[in-house]
């Protein structure tokens, strides 16, 4: 169900320099059911945004001048979530850059645009269903620092700040679901963060971390004389943690004794220290994280089903990074900002071809990791590809069944082993771009660059 604000009652503003251009920009506009209005400048700006609601602003820019500049300016002053779109001639490392760090929704090069504008538009109409489903207490979490990985505006990332806005202001148990390096713990904090619990204590613990004679006492604390070794009484995370929340990273490594605990507390919200007879009351609200299979450990008798149940009430997949194309170039602009030291002005193009075609099976932290590796070597004005050191070509994570299928009996190169596989992904659905990116587990925008790459086209 769409929000009062719904598609077909949207309208953006259009700064555009370029006649023939701007026509169809607003051809497409119209196309999708939305109005548009052309402006000039900045000065434009406050009587649009005073008579009507408008939901975007397109800025077609030669370079980043002051004109474009004061026009960002002025419009996220005047309407603070209105995203703002760039397209460009051609790729600029300097101009990314500027856009980026000046706020910007997306920048696209105009060929680009006029490829895959059907997905920007996607892209779009995601941003602005968060925009209008979060309440405005929340509307800050928008802000591109605020969730640290999970940082971009990607469809799917888009999907988990919309479902975060509905699970914050309560007291539900959350599982968070992702691979290593997408975020979790980041996640988990926001939602501690701006929940009515948040001037209470976040604890977190990482149950793989801990060693497993150890680990109940880290969460229900020892008596005295308990065993060898408890000097002293000690106070576990959970007492810690009354009134606030617990955060229980890798759940799936926890023993089957001490899910049995947990559960407890889930369900009576009392447990007993080690070497106590002394029931005690907590009042915690619990996040869970994994990246295991769960319902596969439940299967295999190591993980307890009616504790899957109570745990898993809100469940949140956060994405992995080679699942986020339209992020990767947002991510890495602003880490090479950080990198003051080296004051680059941006990233080289043969970098960025790079940077979006890698599978990222370390995610966001292998992202930074690369990024750091090249900035060491790089001494010119941009960060750029150095074949001094040995890059990573090939995912750690292939899907070698898959492929083995498909393995010819006489050799082929590996260029048209992945052409003819796509052809087969794309006959299996019907030509469906969504479906066959999920079927090769990359986006859809990078389906329609290797479409490109291998000069396949496809009957709609």
């Amino acid at each position: 169900m769409k929000s009062q604000h719904s598609i077909n009652s949207r309208r953006a503003l259009i700064a555009c320099d370029e006649p023939s251009f701007e026509q169809s920009l607003g051809h497409f506009y119209e196309k999708n059911g939305w109005e548009w209005l052309r402006i000039r400048d900045e000065t434009s700006l406050p009587a649009a945004l005073k008579s009507q609601k408008y939901s975007h602003l397109l800025i077609q820019a030669a370079g980043y001048s002051e004109k474009n500049q004061k026009l960002m300016l002025a419009a996220r002053e005047l309407q603070q979530h209105l995203p703002v779109s760039i397209i460009i001639e051609k790729y600029d490392p300097a101009l990314y850059c500027n856009f980026f760090e000046a706020g910007a929704f997306s920048i696209m090069e105009k060929n680009e645009w006029l490829e895959d504008k059907q997905h920007w538009q996607e892209h779009l109409e995601a941003y602005l269903e968060t925009v209008e489903s979060l309440p405005p207490s929340l509307l800050h979490l928008l802000r591109p620092q605020s969730f640290g990985y999970l940082t971009g505006n990607s469809i799917r990332v888009q999907r988990v700040y919309r479902l975060m806005g509905q699970v914050m202001n309560t007291d539900r148990s959350v599982a968070i679901y992702g691979e290593s390096g997408t975020g979790k713990e980041i996640i988990a904090r926001m939602l501690h963060e701006n929940s009515r619990r948040a001037n209470k204590p976040f604890v977190a613990i990482n149950c793989a971390a801990v060693p497993e004679n150890l680990l109940e006492s880290e969460l229900f604390g020892h008596e005295k004389g308990s065993f060898t070794g408890a000097v002293k009484d000690r106070i576990g995370k959970f007492e810690y943690a009354k009134g606030g929340t617990i955060f229980l990273d890798e759940i799936g490594e926890m023993s089957q004794f001490l899910q049995a605990k947990l559960l407890r507390i889930l369900e009576q919200g009392e447990f007993e220290k080690v070497g106590s007879n002394t029931t005690q009351k907590t009042d915690v609200r619990i996040l869970t994280a994994t990246n295991r299979n769960l319902l596969d450990a439940i299967r295999n008798e190591r993980f307890r089903q009616d504790l899957y149940y109570r745990i898993n009430v809100f469940p949140l997949v956060l994405p992995p990074l080679r699942l986020r194309d339209d992020d990767v170039l947002l991510l890495a602009n602003r880490y090479v900002r950080k990198l003051s030291e080296k004051n680059f002005c941006g990233i080289s193009k043969e970098l960025i071809h790079f940077l979006r075609e890698y599978h990222w099976t370390g995610n966001v932290r292998e992202l930074e990791n690369i990024l750091q590796r090249l900035s060491i070597l790089s001494t010119g004005r941009f960060l750029e590809m150095n074949t001094d050191i040995e890059m990573p070509t090939l995912s750690e994570n292939e899907k070698t069944d898959s492929v083995q299928k498909y393995m010819p009996v006489s050799g082929i190169s590996l260029a048209e082993m992945e052409r003819q596989y796509i052809l087969m992904t794309l006959d299996a659905c019907g030509n469906n771009i969504s479906e066959a990116a999920r079927i090769l587990d990359i986006s859809r925008v990078a389906v329609y660059r290797k479409l490109k790459q291998y000069d396949i086209s496809i009957q709609k």
